[in-house]
């Protein structure tokens, strides 16, 4: 009971895995493009029989990837017997992936129409069964049949046009017999129309058969590996994408790193261009500025020995002394003279000292510093050739 219990959860458990692969390979067979999709549903090796009356005609098809329907390659003609032999022969070379077909011409079938609505499309083949056993003379079970859908602009938008094809049995069961007996599996039975081409239908897609396992496992052999392939290389760009995201975010802080980096230098570039700045400006400032020592020699250069300085002192760039000179009125050009003093003018009257025989002064002149002297200079030598 318990073996009978064990081996009843693992048949549900491969059926499932059984409808997780088949579902696995249909969406993996909805992201192939539609010729690469129609090459790999199709047989590795297919064999087409075409049978007219006593004669057989034996093709290989191929599913080229570029065309849409998929080409035929002759091989043999002859009798059944001849050809059944003939595919044997292919049959030992190519072993379970070889696959044939049985093609009958559209003078074996018979054809009827009927309308269905679209909810009824799921039980069609009941319904055009319980509908041919009503206006034909044979049962289903004396019959081979299967249907396809119509396009047909005038009929109503929930109804759909079917078209039911049926062949007897008894003409097909010697062929279908011959190949079992071969242990050759047989992929369908389809009807050729002469206007159409292949009609759309496998007579024997309802009936209980041997499946080509090999056939069916190498198909979803090479979808897994289409998907493990497809995987791998979606792995490897999103790992590349990552690997790239990985040194972009290295090089952002790189970047800022070194933006900080360029901006302290940046900063200490301006304190030292400034304090540079300040240092010069001070110098400029220091050169330029006369000192009381460099005043009190231009004066004991430029004053004549009959001057005396009883007052001298500095205010405000403005230089003021006071004393006495046998003639104060010579002093004031005396200064304006010099390179140091400007605006140079009595602050108060001359006053006659008769006591000591000399006048008595108050100057004040203007200082004037190397810059401006040096301003004064430029200009001056600039304007000297112009009239």
């Amino acid at each position: 009971m318990a073996i009978f219990q064990i081996a009843n959860a693992g048949g549900k458990v491969r059926k499932q895995l059984s409808k997780f692969l088949d579902w696995w390979i249909n969406e993996l067979i909805e992201l192939l493009p539609n010729h690469i999709r129609k090459l790999y549903q199709a047989d590795p090796y297919r064999i087409v029989a075409l049978i007219q009356g006593e004669d057989v005609s034996v093709f290989r098809e191929r599913q080229g990837l570029r065309s849409s329907a998929p080409d035929l390659n002759f091989l043999y003609q002859g009798d059944w017997n001849s050809a059944l032999a003939y595919i044997v022969k292919c049959s030992n070379r190519w072993g379970a992936l070889l696959t044939v077909a049985i093609r009958i011409p559209r003078e074996q079938c018979l054809f009827l129409e009927k309308e269905l609505p679209q909810s009824a499309l799921r039980r069609a083949n009941e319904i055009l069964l319980l509908d041919m056993e009503r206006v034909a003379p044979f049962a289903r079970a004396d019959i081979l049949s299967d249907w396809y859908g119509l396009a047909d602009e005038t009929q109503h938008v929930n109804m759909c046009k079917l078209r039911h094809v049926i062949t007897k049995r008894e003409a097909l069961d010697g062929y279908i017999g011959d190949l079992d007996a071969k242990k050759i599996s047989l992929a369908s039975i389809e009807v050729v129309d002469g206007l159409d081409g292949v009609l759309p239908i496998n007579l024997i897609k309802n009936l209980s058969r041997r499946n080509n396992s090999a056939v069916r496992w190498l198909s979803r052999i090479n979808l897994i590996a289409f998907g493990l392939a497809c995987m791998l290389a979606g792995g490897l760009v999103a790992f590349s994408i990552y690997k790239q995201e990985v040194v972009l975010s290295l090089l952002d802080d790189k970047i800022s790193a070194t933006q900080k980096l360029a901006l302290a230098t940046k900063k200490r570039r301006i304190k030292s261009d400034n304090a540079r700045e300040q240092i010069s400006q001070h110098r400029l400032r220091k050169i330029s500025t006369l000192t009381v020592l460099s005043v009190w020699d231009e004066l004991t250069r430029r004053l004549p020995d009959t001057a005396w300085i009883v007052n001298f002192r500095i205010e405000r760039q403005q230089l003021y002394i006071n004393g006495f000179a046998q003639s104060a009125s010579e002093l004031i050009s005396v200064l304006e003279e010099s390179k140091y003093f400007a605006n140079v003018t009595f602050t108060s009257p001359v006053i006659a000292d008769l006591q000591r025989r000399q006048e008595r002064f108050q100057i004040r002149a203007n200082l004037v510093s190397w810059e401006i002297q040096l301003r004064k200079n430029s200009i001056a030598e600039s304007t000297k050739g112009q009239p």
